[in-house]
């Protein structure tokens, strides 16, 4: 009995030995990017969602989303009460209401505002006009705040209507519109161009929107289609309308300006006839839909809203698209997931697919459109994703996705492994696909990143988060998670970070898993080392 004592209490010593002392031997993220980085919880009791990051000249960041928290931070509002709507069961959430909120560069709450009525609101995505902001999203509630008698000023019915918002960079609702027909109408992105007019895009089942007279497509053509929306910031007032889509169900996801004429669009479709696919004088690089239940596609318009180019992109299972982002040269850059195990890949970091759930996936095309620069897959063991991409003035890509395994490249990083659940992964490359810089960075739970940028040496992230314990700096506004869900922004001076690395100016690619159980087999062994010690001497001494 006694000898079954002395095993009992060694296992339980050697598992907490080799368990605390291996993750001892892994610098904490917090300890790693002291001193270099932002990080603060945005939040209530409820679900909170940080989905649009926007920074302004002087470095204030402006957020927004949705909440399903009445006790969300609110701070000289335009908006302080919660304007209901109950949590669905099931995705998509949207929130109960919509926010908006400024951050000081120095990381302080400026101000903050509910957007919502007496049903479900989003905000999607934002744009800064000048010294406005204008902020897309999504409602079917019939009493939104609409201000300044612009636009549509009545919900257009159906599940949904998207809806836009102008606020002045002090936070007061200027003016704000409906979108939207007798059925669903959703916004996903919105832009400016050179020359003041705002896009927005996204997807309708409505045949009713009322298209202009020089649109592309003056019809629904399938089950839902995209849709391009060109309007004066100031009057809200439409000057463009199209749907664009094929006979069966199409999504706009993106759309990016190109510095070399026009615009890009991006989305997901089931349409074996998407348009221009197989109709204009400009090569696709795909002709044709491959995908069992999906295909992405990559489309080209000039200044005056012609259709140049369009693409399929795809293996034979099915992909979707969540991020797009053009280079100075006119090439696109898209990010997304993928199914196919034949998914095109070309110069690729991964040129297989993991054959596990999902992988992610990042593609380059050529300007011309009609050719891969580069195109890798980025899976390894679970559901691995790229969600958003950014590009630098230099045409440096920033990726931020979920990564479900700690399989992933780390080059540099502040944060070697997946702590749990679902974490952020952030990934720069060069122009021609090398990885300069790769971390995780996440908690004990979920976390998924919806925007991000790459401005002046600072990498930006907002996210949402269910973690309790993801790096929060000394400075943030709000250090503690609130509970449920939470918003999430994180800022990193990445430049000074990296010039500073232990690991050095060229620190050797690794698995971020390998540090872990490097760590935790030397402990091993030493642990193991210990205990034949002691049992040799103990027998020698019993005998």
């Amino acid at each position: 009995m006694i000898g079954l004592r002395k095993y009992s209490l060694f296992v339980i010593i050697f598992f907490l030995l080799t368990q605390t002392t291996a993750y001892g031997l892994l610098v904490s993220p917090e300890t790693q990017v002291e001193g270099y980085f932002y990080g603060s919880y945005l939040g209530g009791s409820g679900r909170d969602d940080i989905r649009d990051l926007i920074l302004d000249p002087d470095g204030n960041m402006i957020v927004l989303g949705g909440t399903f928290s009445p006790d969300f931070p609110i701070v000289d509002a335009y908006q302080d009460t919660f304007g209901g709507g109950v949590q669905p069961e099931e995705p998509p959430y949207y929130g109960g209401d919509g926010f908006v909120a400024m951050f000081s560069a120095a990381g302080e709450l400026v101000w903050s505002t509910f957007l919502g009525g007496s049903m479900l609101e989003n905000c999607e995505r934002g744009v800064l006009v000048g010294d406005e902001i204008i902020v897309c999203g999504v409602t079917n509630s019939d009493d939104l705040p609409i201000t300044g008698d612009v636009g549509q000023v009545s919900y257009g019915g159906g599940l949904g209507d998207a809806f836009l918002a102008v606020y002045s960079t002090g936070g007061e609702l200027l003016r704000s519109s409906y979108f939207g027909g007798s059925g669903a109408d959703v916004p996903d992105d919105i832009i400016v161009r050179g020359n003041g007019d705002v896009i927005m895009v996204g997807y309708t089942d409505s045949d009713d929107l009322p298209v202009t007279g020089d649109a592309f497509q003056d019809s629904l053509s399938g089950e839902a289609d995209g849709f391009i929306l060109k309007l004066d910031p100031q009057s809200l007032e439409i000057s463009y309308l199209s749907y664009f889509g094929g006979s069966e169900r199409d999504s706009i996801g993106d759309i990016e300006i190109n510095p070399v004429d026009g615009f890009f669009l991006t989305g997901n479709t089931n349409s074996g006839d998407f348009p221009g696919t197989d109709s204009l004088e400009a090569l696709p690089f795909q002709s044709s839909i491959t995908g069992s239940e999906r295909d992405i596609f990559l489309a080209r318009f000039n200044e005056a809203f012609e259709l140049e180019y369009a693409t399929y992109l795809g293996g034979s299972e099915m992909e979707d698209c969540f991020g797009l982002a053009v280079d100075s040269q006119g090439s696109a850059i898209l990010s997304g997931r993928t199914w196919s195990p034949d998914f095109p890949t070309v110069d690729a970091y991964q040129p297989d697919y993991s054959d596990v759930e999902v992988d992610g996936f990042y593609t380059k095309f050529s300007p011309e459109g009609d050719s891969l620069v580069f195109s890798s897959y980025l899976g390894y063991n679970g559901w691995d994703t790229l969600n958003r991409i950014c590009v630098t003035s230099e045409d440096s890509i920033l990726l931020a996705g979920m990564a479900d395994t700690s399989d992933f490249p780390v080059v540099s990083g502040f944060q070697d492994s997946k702590r749990s659940g679902t974490d952020i992964y952030l990934l720069l490359l060069e122009s021609d696909g090398t990885h300069l810089f790769a971390s995780y960075l996440g908690g004990g739970g979920m976390e998924h990143p919806w925007d991000c940028i790459i401005d002046d040496g600072y990498v930006y992230v907002v996210a949402q988060t269910a973690s309790s314990d993801i790096i929060t700096s000394d400075d943030a506004y709000m250090s503690e998670y609130a509970g449920n869900t939470d918003g999430y922004i994180f800022r990193l001076q990445l430049e000074e970070y990296l010039a500073q690395a232990d690991s050095g100016e060229n620190q050797e690619e690794d698995t971020g898993s390998s540090n872990y159980w490097t760590s935790y087999l030397v402990v091993t062994v030493f642990v193991v080392g210990i205990f034949a010690g002691w049992y040799y001497f103990t027998r020698k001494n019993t005998q």
